[in-house]
């Protein structure tokens, strides 16, 4: 491994790490997107450490998130995705940031988080499956627990 790949990885933890606190954070706080930052920390782990993306998708809140994402065209869950952070952040801005450095850290976010999303997520069920070998981590022990109960 190359300096440059392990820098790479480094990189795309430790983004993972702060997407997966912010999307605690987002379920947490009204207003605040969570599910954008789920599905962006199963991306950076899925692309940088099998061992952090498989505990992420043993979580079950995260599985039953990474769960329904999967359902949806990948074209349209970007744009919903997008469209959650920017109503978001547009909350956000009238009622909570009443200072104008505030206003322009929400602004800010948004701005990264879209970038993110419309440059690294080129498919989101592509990095999912490549890095599960084909097996849904994010739902079937689920589906098999509610077919035994039935």
């Amino acid at each position: 491994m190359n300096k440059d790949s392990r820098l790479r990885k480094l990189i795309y933890i430790l983004t993972g790490i702060i997407s997966l606190v912010l999307a605690y954070i987002g379920i947490i706080v009204p207003g605040f997107p969570g599910i954008p930052f789920v599905v962006l920390a199963a991306y950076f782990f899925a692309n940088s450490s099998p061992r952090l993306y498989s505990w992420l998708t043993r979580q079950p809140l995260m599985k039953r998130l990474l769960k329904k994402s999967k359902k949806i065209d990948p074209r349209i869950f970007k744009g919903l995705l997008i469209s959650q952070a920017w109503f978001s952040v547009g909350v956000a801005e009238f009622t909570i940031a009443h200072h104008p450095a505030a206003k322009i850290i929400w602004l800010a976010a948004g701005v990264i988080l879209t970038i993110l999303i419309l440059v690294l997520m080129k498919n989101h069920r592509h990095y999912h499956n490549e890095h599960t070998n084909g097996s849904d981590p994010a739902g079937e022990d689920d589906k098999r627990q509610s077919e035994q109960s039935d």
